[in-house]
């Protein structure tokens, strides 16, 4: 994700904060080796580490305050209507099984089928 400059941005935006995309993406990884070579002595202490750090980009906000903050509330708006989406009606019009708890995808047909 930190390659897709527009979803950068839109962070940097929403969060109000500049975000920066480091020159080695994959950071996990590389903070991983590093505590191995702190753990072993490769290097002697975390300051030796920073002369290893770059930048290869940086966004700023750039979206109106009002335009995030409208955003954001279509945003909360979305997500309100995916509560309670789930309904026994259409299992049961289909003629699957309901788990005895009525939710279909406890049910033993739908876990065999492969639904969690």
């Amino acid at each position: 994700m930190v390659f897709n400059d527009t979803l950068m941005q839109f962070q940097s935006d929403v969060l109000g904060v500049p975000v920066v995309r480091p020159t080695v993406a994959e950071t996990t990884s590389l903070g991983a080796a590093y505590a191995a070579g702190l753990a072993v002595g490769f290097w002697a202490q975390v300051e030796d580490l920073r002369e290893n750090w770059g930048k290869d980009k940086e966004w700023t906000p750039q979206m109106d305050k009002a335009k995030v903050d409208h955003e954001y509330a279509l945003w909360k708006k979305a997500v309100t209507r995916t509560f309670d989406w789930r309904s026994n009606a259409v299992p049961r019009q289909l003629g699957l099984p309901v788990a005895s708890n009525g939710d279909p995808a406890a049910s033993p047909a739908a876990t065999s089928a492969g639904f969690p």
